[in-house]
C-alpha cells in the first residue's frame, strides 16, 4: 500500500498503551530495538490486509540526543523481524548500510576577474579660434564645446568580482598639454581652470550608484590636480561591481601667448579591484 499512514503513534518509553495508541520502545539494549504496537484499543489499533507501518527513528537534527550516530566506518547489517502478538514470525528481512570514514569532500573555485572600458578613447578640445582665450570642455567628437553644458564625458566602466571594491587612477604622460616644440598647456585643478588661465585638468562629474569620486576629483569645482604620478579618481569599497560608472570630463584653456600648433596628452587610467 502507498497511501500514507493516517496515524501517528510516537515512541516511548513505556509500554504499549491500549487506550491511547502509543508505540512503545520495549528493548533498546544489546543492538536489538523492539517496537511493540498498541493494543488494540476500541478498533483503533487494528490492522487490515495491505496496512504497512512506517517506523522513523529520530528527528534529524544535528546534534540530537534521540537520533542513532553513524558508527565507524564500514558495512553494517541491519535484520528487520516482523512477530505477530503470540512472538510468532510473520516476516523477515536484511538491509546493508555502509558508511564512509570522513564524507565526500565538495569544492568550487570562481577566479578574479575585472574587466575595465572607456567608451572613447579620442577626447578632444577642438580648435581655439585667433585671440579667443575661453575655457573649453573636450568631447568625444571634434570640434570641442565651449559650454559645460554641451560638453561630453567619456565614460569608465568597471566590473569584478573583487570583495573589496575597485579604485580607478588617473596619470598624465606629458605632464600637461604639449605641443612637441617649446610650449604646453599645464596641469591645474579644474576649478584652477578659468577663461585664459593657460590651464588643463580632469575631474568626475557623474558616477554610478556603487562608485564614489574621489574627493579632489568631485565635480567642476574640484581642487586637485593631475600628475605624471597616479593619483585615485573614484573607488568602490563596499561590494563587487557589475558594469559600474564613472563619467570623466577633461577642461582646458589657453592665454594670449600660447604658441600655435597641435597639443596633446595621454591618460593612462587604471582599474584595480581589492580582493
Amino acid at each position: 500500500n502507498t497511501a500514507t499512514p493516517s496515524t501517528v503513534y510516537p515512541l516511548t518509553d513505556a509500554a504499549a498503551d491500549a487506550s491511547n495508541c502509543n508505540v512503545a520502545n520495549t528493548d533498546a539494549d544489546g543492538g536489538v530495538i523492539t517496537i511493540t504496537l498498541c493494543s488494540t484499543g476500541g478498533g483503533q489499533c487494528d490492522m487490515s490486509i495491505d496496512d504497512y507501518v512506517l517506523i522513523t527513528i529520530g528527528d534529524g537534527l544535528s546534534g540530537s540526543l534521540v537520533d542513532i550516530p553513524n558508527p565507524v566506518a564500514g558495512v553494517y547489517k541491519i535484520d528487520i523481524d516482523t512477530q505477530n502478538a503470540a512472538s510468532a514470525g510473520i516476516d523477515d528481512g536484511s538491509v546493508a548500510v555502509a558508511v564512509i570514514t570522513s564524507g565526500v569532500s565538495v569544492s568550487a573555485t570562481v577566479d578574479a576577474y575585472l574587466t575595465f572600458e572607456s567608451d572613447d578613447y579620442d577626447a578632444e578640445f577642438g580648435a581655439w579660434t585667433g585671440g579667443n582665450t575661453d575655457k573649453r570642455w573636450a568631447t568625444k567628437a571634434a570640434g570641442g564645446a565651449d559650454v559645460v553644458g554641451n560638453a561630453v564625458p567619456f565614460i569608465l566602466t568597471t566590473s569584478t568580482n573583487a570583495g573589496g571594491g575597485a579604485s580607478v587612477t588617473a596619470r598624465s604622460v606629458n605632464d600637461g598639454m604639449d605641443n612637441g616644440v617649446a610650449d604646453s598647456i599645464p596641469l591645474s585643478s579644474a576649478v584652477g581652470v578659468t577663461n585664459g588661465s593657460k590651464t588643463y585638468g580632469l575631474y568626475v562629474s557623474a558616477t554610478s550608484a556603487n562608485f564614489t569620486a574621489t574627493a579632489g576629483f568631485d565635480g567642476a569645482a574640484a581642487a586637485t590636480a593631475l600628475s605624471t604620478t597616479a593619483q585615485a579618481i573614484a573607488n568602490s569599497d563596499v561590494q563587487p561591481l557589475a558594469s559600474q560608472t564613472v563619467n570623466v570630463q577633461l577642461v582646458a584653456s589657453i592665454d594670449a601667448t600660447t604658441t600655435a600648433g597641435a597639443y596633446s596628452d595621454t591618460l593612462v587610467l587604471v582599474a584595480t579591484g581589492t580582493y
